[in-house]
Parts: C-alpha cells; sequence; structure tokens
C-alpha cells in the first residue's frame, strides 16, 4: 500500500513517517502501532502494520492531528483525547458499510 508522505491538516502539512516498531515503543510505549508528535508535525506509524491496520491506525493518528493543530486538546486530558480519536475512526468506518451508504442516501433522509 502506498501512503501520501504529507498530508495537509488545517492548513499544516503533517509528515508521515515509516519507522521500526522499536522507534515508536521508545516514544509511546502504549501503543506499538503509531503516534503523533506535533513538535515535529509527523505521524510515525510502525512498518510491521498490514494494510488493514495501516489505514485504521494512519486515521486515528490524523485525528490527533487534527486535534492538536485545532488545539483541541488544550481542553481535553489524554483519555478523553484516545477516547475522542477512537470514536471518530469507529465513525468514519461506519461508512465503509455499505448498507449505512446506502441508507444514507435514502429519499426520505
Amino acid at each position: 500500500m502506498i501512503i501520501p508522505i504529507n498530508i495537509n491538516v488545517l492548513g499544516t502539512q503533517v509528515r508521515i513517517k515509516m519507522v521500526t516498531e522499536e522507534h515508536i515503543k521508545s516514544h509511546d510505549k502504549d501503543n506499538p502501532d503509531g503516534y503523533y508528535e506535533g513538535s515535529q508535525q509527523c505521524i510515525f506509524l510502525s512498518e510491521k502494520l498490514d494494510n488493514e491496520n495501516l489505514r485504521r491506525v494512519l486515521l486515528h493518528e490524523l485525528f490527533h492531528a487534527y486535534l492538536t493543530i485545532s488545539g483541541q486538546t488544550n481542553y481535553l486530558k489524554s483519555n478523553q483525547e484516545e477516547a475522542l480519536c477512537f470514536v471518530m475512526e469507529s465513525w468514519i468506518n461506519l461508512f465503509r458499510d455499505s448498507e449505512f451508504v446506502e441508507f444514507m442516501q435514502d429519499e426520505y433522509y
């Protein structure tokens, strides 16, 4: 799977780097899959992720980037931020469900 090198988040170029799992564990011991580093404006993703998990983790870390860049993390505790990113990741995955998409396109909506 080819992933972009940069993604524009609210006018800020956020870099995406594939790194070793050891690199990630040295920065975020709770999540061996990836993390967002606001001071570097960079998302670090484990090179061991398969395609499905790569998409999921990238999406999750993009939400962290969005919350940080928008300043919303100033109002959230870390567990609240993590929960919000998980909810948003799950919400986006809902749109991958064809039955939900058909329902949302229904004439009664």
